[in-house]
């Protein structure tokens, strides 16, 4: 049982690694790093190319980078504890494939590759859509920098809004739980 256990942590703890290892380079401002997510971000929403150069000229590069630095460091966060999540109802799930005579530790494995790769592109439109509505909004005369992923609570003037719970279904109708769907690049409501 013992056993079993390690190899089931040893797979969340690759990708652990890698992701905490992403987010260390960009918390230390790795440039490489975070011009690779800019350019990711680039080829999801060219527009974002055609902006960076108005904004760098209006607040400076390393303004622009911090800016970059910040979405990518709240899309990595934000991805990251959705997936923790997941993969903790795989691996309660999993064992049940056991009585269909799969290996439930090598369906483990395949499966949380598979969400890990989905997380992967989840925090690249992340980053693009927050990437460019924070270019939108400096252009605005905001500052540059994190995007706020939850509405406010404050319904616009002569609108009454009923206030959704984490545990009910997002308003998108995606069918999924509004803690699992907002802020994710599926969500319709999240990405106006």
């Amino acid at each position: 049982m013992r056993k079993q256990v390690l190899q089931y942590d040893a797979v969340l703890n690759t990708q652990r690694e890698s992701v905490y290892g992403k987010r260390k380079k960009v918390l230390r401002g790795d440039e490489s790093l975070i011009e690779d997510f800019i350019r990711e971000a680039i080829e999801i929403k060219p527009e974002i190319g055609e902006l960076r150069t108005k904004v760098e000229e209006e607040v400076g590069k390393e303004e622009f980078i911090r800016g970059a630095q910040m979405t990518i460091l709240q899309a990595l966060d934000i991805h990251w504890m959705n997936h923790l999540d997941t993969v903790e109802h795989l691996r309660n799930s999993v064992s049940l494939r056991g009585y269909g005579q799969h290996d439930p530790l090598v369906e483990y494995k395949r499966e949380g590759l598979r969400l890990f790769k989905e997380m992967e592109k989840a925090v690249e439109n992340s980053v693009a859509n927050y990437l460019l509505y924070s270019i939108k909004e400096r252009l605005g005369g905001n500052p540059i920098g994190i995007v706020p992923t939850i509405p406010s609570n404050t319904p616009p003037k002569g609108l009454a809004v009923k206030e959704i719970g984490r545990n009910e279904p997002c308003p998108c109708g995606s069918g999924k739980k509004y803690k699992k769907c907002y802020g994710t690049p599926d969500c319709k409501l999240s990405n106006n």
